[in-house]
């Protein structure tokens, strides 16, 4: 099973707390947020850097490299440094407004702006979701394919495997004690119950990958106070979801969600233009259901 620090909760910039460990990154994709993504000509303009030297600079302005201000305004650009397509080694917001750094701000600042004027200005590259069978294991995918193409799986390597996403409300009174110290009192024993329950599924041999564990609401008023927990867990083929479903609901757990994937997604970075040359330059892989404009979901 992936170790994923359980009670990591999930912050608007991974590299603040001490940047890039380790220079194994082979290709950069530079790709517009959520928030940024309206602003654009077309939402699936990104910038593959793949030349080695040029990766090798970019990630070394990052290394060990403290971010400041990097919760006063929205990121505009996710920096996504890859070992390989399916291992992301760290992802960077970043907003060149709000974002400076304990070392080459100017430098970063600089970088960017250049790389970020080649997506709006010039001949830019273009990102887009190619579907794929449940059936086929990622790998496969990139091995058939990934010598030729730029390939990132985004959104991870278990898309394809059987999910359930848990909720965990706690709710309790602190009329002995202030707000302050109830809410984290509240959130330390919703943690230890989500701990609780996921050591119990790992009991089963099933439990493949979890997600991050984030606070989806939470709240007070003077006299009770709660919070909500999520979770997603991946599971090996074959999986009985519903044995999973009591396991969880015998230990206070909620399920969000349950469901076996037909298919999952695969971002290809070309630049070429337009969702009908994909699909005929991908025509001859016969596990390839479709292709359409990331980020669009269908």
């Amino acid at each position: 099973m992936r170790n994923i620090p359980f009670f990591t909760i999930l912050m608007l910039f991974q590299v603040s707390s001490g940047g890039i460990m380790a220079q194994k990154a082979n290709t950069i994709l530079i790709r517009p947020s959520t928030f940024q993504e309206s602003r654009l000509s077309a939402p699936n303009l990104v910038y593959v850097i793949s030349e080695k030297d040029l990766v090798t600079d970019a990630e070394a302005l990052f290394k060990e490299n403290k971010a400041y201000n990097v919760q006063q305004c929205q990121a505009l650009w996710l920096i996504d440094f890859w070992e390989t397509p399916a291992h992301l080694l760290d992802e960077v917001p970043y907003n060149p407004k709000c974002d400076l750094f304990k070392t080459n701000s100017k430098q970063i600042q600089g970088m960017m702006l250049r790389y970020t004027d080649r997506i709006t200005s010039s001949a830019p590259w273009y990102l887009y979701n190619v579907k794929i069978a449940a059936t086929v294991p990622p790998q496969t995918v990139i091995d058939e394919m990934g010598a030729n193409s730029q390939l990132f799986f985004v959104n991870g390597v278990v898309q394809h495997l059987p999910l359930i996403t848990l909720h965990y409300m706690y709710r309790n009174s602190f009329q002995e004690m202030s707000m302050l110290k109830a809410a984290e009192v509240i959130r330390k024993t919703a943690e230890t119950k989500v701990r609780e329950i996921i050591d119990a599924l790992e009991l089963s041999g099933e439990l493949v990958h979890q997600s991050k564990v984030v606070s989806m609401q939470s709240g007070a008023n003077s006299y009770e106070g709660e919070d909500l927990l999520e979770v997603a867990l991946r599971f090996k083929k074959g999986t009985d979801l519903d044995k999973i479903a009591r396991i969880i609901a015998e230990r206070g757990g909620i399920i969000h969600e349950k469901q076996v994937p037909d298919h999952y997604y695969v971002q290809l970075a070309s630049r070429q233009r337009g969702v009908s040359v994909i699909q005929t330059a991908l025509s001859h892989f016969p596990f390839v259901q479709a292709a359409m404009e990331y980020p669009i979901r269908k």
